[in-house]
């Protein structure tokens, strides 16, 4: 059926390390060896409920160069509330974790990123129906085992 703005919007979320870089981690086969980098990003992803009351995190997997997740974005319940957007939520999550990964590199000698740690754009798919969510979450859980043909993978560039 229709997820609808009562329950939720899905919007799909991709987003890429500058010049896809291997930071996030390491994939041994077809399992993803999260660095303490990596473990930042996720418990980042797993807070944003915490700091926006309105959105809610679904499946969602930190790949060594990125990472794939599903936002679930509530409508307005009563009229003049505040709705939270999409690139609300994502330009929120880039500014803390680039700042706690900054520290990282000063304080724990992680590896520095070029630049900016954050690639400018995103992908973002507006997910409409149950059986999309369906599909979109089982691609995300399955994307580890697909490293080994992605294009963010860096032996195939």
């Amino acid at each position: 059926g229709d997820l609808g703005r009562s329950r939720g919007v899905g919007e799909v979320y991709k987003r890429q390390i500058q010049d896809r870089v291997n930071l996030l981690g390491v994939m041994e086969g077809a399992q993803v060896i999260l660095g303490p980098q990596g473990e930042m990003i996720q418990r980042a992803w797993k807070a944003i409920p915490e700091h926006y009351p309105a959105v809610g995190v679904d499946t969602f997997v930190v790949m060594p160069n990125h990472l794939h997740g599903i936002i679930l974005l509530r409508g307005a319940e009563h009229p003049g509330d505040n709705v939270t957007s999409l690139g609300d939520v994502i330009k929120r999550f880039k500014s803390v974790t680039t700042r706690m990964y900054v520290t990282g590199v000063a304080e724990l000698g992680w590896n520095p990123f070029n630049g900016r740690l954050w690639q400018r754009n995103y992908y973002e798919h507006i997910i409409r129906t149950e059986e999309e969510l369906g599909t979109i979450r089982k691609y995300i859980h399955n994307n580890p085992a697909q490293w080994s043909e992605d294009h963010d993978n860096p032996v195939n560039w």
